[in-house]
């Protein structure tokens, strides 16, 4: 087991990607618990900046790559997505393919939600519903889940196969 986990994006991987990119040291570096196909880890530096560092887990530059494909067709449409500061999707500069993201302030929606006004999940509705009414002018694709572009092959060919597989 202790051998299958140095093959694995871990903390030491995050600070030499700073060391290389930024080209500073790291204070803290912790683990977020999400990321059901990368490994997600919140990173404050020396000189205070805090960011994401979001790294493929093996077998999953696929995913890491269609996350950028997406990113770079929905950000400019006004969909809210944390900045993109660097990425390495080959992995040319490290291990394991990155992106590193701008860390967004706040607490995780799942956590804060039943605290909530009325009003302000009124206005978070709203918001929701004009991200969704953004995301439906792109394009249709040819089925449904996740897929790391339009050409990709890797779709299913109903929304039960997509929640079947999950």
């Amino acid at each position: 087991m202790k051998r299958e986990r140095q093959h694995l994006p871990n903390e030491q991987h995050v600070a030499e990607i700073v060391r290389k990119v930024r080209n500073e040291s790291v204070l803290t570096v912790n683990r977020f618990a999400i990321g059901s196909h990368h490994f997600v880890f919140d990173v404050l530096t020396e000189s205070h900046q805090n960011f994401v560092i979001r790294m493929a887990a093996p077998g999953n530059r696929e995913a890491l790559q269609g996350a950028m494909y997406w990113y770079e067709h929905l950000k400019p449409k006004g969909i809210p997505l944390p900045d993109v500061l660097y990425s390495d999707v080959h992995a040319s500069a490290a291990p394991f393919p990155y992106v590193i993201v701008e860390r967004l302030m706040g607490q995780d929606l799942g956590a804060v939600y039943i605290s909530l006004s009325k009003d302000e999940k009124k206005a978070l509705a709203r918001e929701i519903v004009r991200i969704q009414d953004i995301a439906g002018t792109l394009p249709r694709g040819r089925g449904f889940g996740f897929v790391s572009s339009y050409q990709s092959d890797s779709f299913n060919k109903t929304w039960a196969d997509v929640l079947y597989s999950s």
